[in-house]
């Protein structure tokens, strides 16, 4: 296992950019913008440009060193530790987000680091260790707003592992809930403190957007100088962009624009990111107002979009039944906001493994879906499991708190899904190891109980 870990460290090494990667947020992280949390900026400025990515670096792989550490000091198992590092490791699009300047290069060691002490939680429950828990979640608050699903991952995680008496359920939950409330209150303090009336986030816009595909009745319109000509244009140009997206020629068309332009229209389309300081917070508590009081006209349509964005986060490919049918949408169709989609618009490459890719991942949703389920389940029952199957239902939790959190708030980005690899593997490992732990499994590969008991 030690080999193995420094085959990995020197891999990532080997592999690694000779210059830290840029995104379009990367400004936002370095200037620390007043519509991103706290945790990032301060480790730019704590470490420094020029030290940041061998930093980044080496702690996603610390990170995962402890969890793979971990996994094998519970279970003895070998091939279930260099299987989860494998699967980790290998992913390329993750380790694109550690050597690059963006939140998910802090995100990713936080959450492998929670996975492990998840897993340590589970086998000997403590306050110590809730506390500690509760540190990582806080942390990953602070890193980006979308960490607020993982509060319930971890009031579901904390009573489904702990002993079963109520009362200490309850104080490790306790223990667990108080680091993230004083780390989520000192992230709000210290951008008050920054940013002043400035101090504002990405809310208006991405409720904005969603609500302009929304078909709604309609409203008065406001008098206020700001919000009438966003208003007015839920039934002008936003107007054109809802038919454009309703003409599409089939339903997987409809989702990959509707997708595209909710992007589009959060950042630019509409013109509503020009303004700076307490003028950008106003307009974009205006733009939260305005999208709010439309989304209520159209609850149903809401929740649609969200599902949209939800699947959408987990069919990662492209059909290859369906690119052509797009394409030739694309070339013919008088798109409004052409030039502003962008990329989106590219020609799709038609692939082979889309339709297997999609099916698996789509399976991998049901899954991760079901093992979260069972850890609610276990959170109001006296039923107690082994860790390594607690860590992977815990683990599932995670990757649908933020797969929903990130349908719910925003539209669907393929990092997303990446931002939460780590958790899905060891969803996965860790089921797969569950249920070799069963006799009937035990008995069918005829090995000995002890070898895959996990004691």
């Amino acid at each position: 296992l030690a080999s193995a870990l420094l085959l990995a460290l020197a891999f990532l090494v080997v592999k690694a950019p000779h210059r830290i990667g840029i995104t379009p947020d990367t400004k936002d992280y370095i200037e620390h913008y007043p519509y991103r949390t706290s945790a990032y900026p301060l480790f730019i400025r704590l470490i420094g440009l020029p030290r940041l990515l061998p930093v980044q670096i080496g702690l996603y792989w610390l990170s995962l060193a402890g969890l793979v550490s971990c996994i094998y000091a519970r279970t003895r198992n070998v091939w279930l530790a260099l299987a989860t590092l494998a699967l980790i490791a290998a992913n390329p699009f993750v380790f694109d987000n550690v050597t690059t300047i963006g939140s998910e290069a802090l995100w990713l060691p936080v959450l492998i680091a929670l996975m492990a002490l998840t897993l340590q939680f589970a086998a000997r429950p403590g306050v110590g260790l809730a506390v500690a828990m509760g540190v990582a979640v806080g942390l990953l608050c602070a890193t980006r707003p979308t960490g607020w699903a993982l509060v319930v991952a971890l009031a579901l995680a904390v009573p489904a592992l702990a002993p079963q008496a109520w009362r200490a359920r309850l104080t490790l939950l306790g223990a667990a809930l108080a680091p993230v409330v004083l780390l989520v209150a000192a992230d709000g303090l210290y951008c008050r403190a920054i940013h002043g009336p400035a101090i504002t986030s990405l809310a208006g816009q991405h409720l904005y957007a969603k609500a302009s595909l929304l078909e709604a009745p309609p409203a008065p319109l406001p008098q206020d100088s700001t919000a009438r000509p966003l208003a007015e244009a839920f039934d002008g140009p936003m107007a054109e962009v809802r038919r454009a997206i309703a003409a599409a020629p089939n339903g997987a068309s409809r989702v990959r624009l509707g997708v595209a332009y909710e992007n589009c229209i959060a950042v630019g389309c509409a013109d509503t990111t020009h303004l700076t300081g307490a003028a950008h917070a106003a307009e974009n508590r205006t733009l939260f107002a305005l999208g709010r009081a439309r989304a209520l006209r159209n609850l149903p349509g809401l929740a649609a979009e969200d599902w949209r964005d939800y699947w959408a986060d987990w069919s990662v490919f492209h059909d290859p039944a369906l690119v052509p049918a797009f394409n030739d949408y694309v070339a013919k169709a008088r798109l409004p906001y052409r030039a502003e989609l962008g990329d989106a618009l590219i020609p799709v490459v038609k692939s082979r493994i889309g339709g297997v890719g999609n099916l698996v991942f789509q399976v991998l949703a049901l899954i991760t879906l079901a093992e979260t389920l069972a850890l609610a389940w276990l959170a109001v029952s006296r039923r107690r499991v082994g860790p390594v199957l607690g860590l992977a239902l815990a683990s599932a939790a995670l990757v649908q708190g933020t797969i929903l959190m990130s349908a719910l708030t925003a539209p669907s980005v393929s990092r997303f899904l990446i931002s939460v690899w780590p958790a899905l593997v060891m969803a996965c490992t860790g089921l797969a190891y569950a249920a070799l732990q069963t006799p009937r499994a035990q008995a069918l590969l005829a090995v000995r109980p002890g070898r895959w008991s996990g004691r």
